[in-house]
């Protein structure tokens, strides 16, 4: 399926064990944590837009991250984590969401001592 490891595992677990339809284009994507450990992002690209779920391990972050693909929407299934947005730190909780402008550097750090789970989508990018 890919070179992540429990990659099968993984989607299980972040869609619930529903199975896509074929032809899907399915993307696996590792984002590095400052500590060396890796937040895991599962997202399915469907007409160039993306949703998914990354997971933020207690005591870590995502590192420097750029809104590229279009503006990115973030809701907090669970835990807590903080955002930075530039120079703009933000705390979000359980249910709280958020909207990272395209072109935006932002990142996610969880300073508590469980892991957070946020699901995202990246609409088709209206800016070319």
């Amino acid at each position: 399926m890919s070179g992540v490891e429990g990659a099968e595992e993984l989607m299980d677990r972040a869609t619930g064990g529903v199975t896509c339809a074929r032809n899907v284009d399915l993307k696996f994507t590792n984002v590095k944590a400052a500590d060396g450990s890796v937040s895991v992002a599962v997202a399915l690209s469907v007409n160039n837009s993306y949703t998914g779920v990354l997971e933020v391990p207690a005591q870590t972050d995502t590192g420097a991250q750029r809104a590229l693909k279009g503006d990115e929407f973030f809701l907090v299934q669970n835990g807590h984590v903080l955002l930075d947005i530039g120079e703009t730190r933000y705390s979000l909780h359980s249910g709280d969401h958020v909207a990272i402008p395209h072109e935006s550097c932002y990142s996610f750090v969880n300073t508590s001592n469980v892991g957070c789970r946020l699901v995202f989508f990246v609409p088709r990018n209206p800016y070319g």
